[in-house]
């Protein structure tokens, strides 16, 4: 009986099969031990990093529900910025809180929120009293009250002083600060890692629109207070390693 002869190419190729399900699989082993490898090299620095991207987005979405839920018009449109809306705070053209009615209790309840929700990141925190945001034992670098306008220029003195938008933006966020400190003073209390008070305030008038300012509701968005949060990057792995020492339990 004779016997059935195999091709001599399927041999070849059967071994070439072999040979490149080899090499494939000692491809996926180093990928496995050179991501194992990454994770277990990866320095504080790198893990602080990434817990204060975390944090701060908690921060802004829990101030964000409580502000709403207080009756509050209050949203982010930008990484690590809480927007509240201008037209509760002041009257048009003016910086003071007192020209809307109900804008100082509002910016009472907004200092409440915010130093209920900051308190935690400062370098006086107890790590026991950390809230839920601070789960990875971060510092808070500032906190940024801005003030903002639309593109309609100022063409005379205002009754507050301001010439510019840029200067009505500025007492606006002065203005906002002060009431800030005065119903919540533990604002003040706020440090970040170099002890320095974290609170602080900047104005941009009409730099840093949201919204087309060619639109009336547009013009109306960009009227408006930004608690801007900066989370404390330490510069070295040292000063990590030192910052990862004091919130260590």
């Amino acid at each position: 009986m004779n016997k059935r002869k195999e091709p001599q190419g399927s041999n070849y190729f059967a071994s070439m099969t072999d040979m490149l399900v080899g090499i494939l699989f000692i491809f996926v082993i180093m990928i496995a031990f050179f991501a194992f490898l990454e994770k277990s090299q990866k320095n504080p620095l790198q893990d602080i990093v990434e817990g204060g991207v975390k944090s701060r987005v908690c921060v802004v979405n829990t101030m964000i529900e409580e502000l709403q839920n207080s009756g509050i018009d209050a949203r982010t449109e930008r990484e690590g910025v809480v927007t509240i809306s201008g037209k509760g705070l002041f009257a048009s053209a003016q910086s003071d809180l007192k020209s809307v009615l109900g804008a100082v209790g509002r910016v009472d309840t907004i200092g409440e929120i915010l130093l209920k929700q900051v308190k935690s990141f400062s370098i006086t925190s107890v790590v026991a009293d950390n809230s839920v945001c601070n789960r990875n034992g971060v510092y808070v670098e500032s906190v940024f009250v801005e003030g903002h306008t639309d593109n309609i220029p100022v063409t005379s003195i205002l009754t507050d002083g301001s010439t510019t938008n840029l200067e009505l933006s500025a007492r606006r966020a002065t203005n906002t600060y002060q009431q800030l400190v005065k119903s919540s003073p533990g604002l003040l209390d706020v440090l970040n890692p170099r002890n320095q008070q974290a609170l602080s305030v900047a104005s941009y008038g009409e730099q840093r629109p949201i919204a087309n300012n060619a639109l009336s509701l547009g013009r109306e968005d960009n009227r408006r207070i930004d608690i801007r949060f900066v989370m404390h990057i330490p510069e070295t792995i040292a000063d990590a390693e030192r910052l990862r020492a004091t919130v260590s339990p």
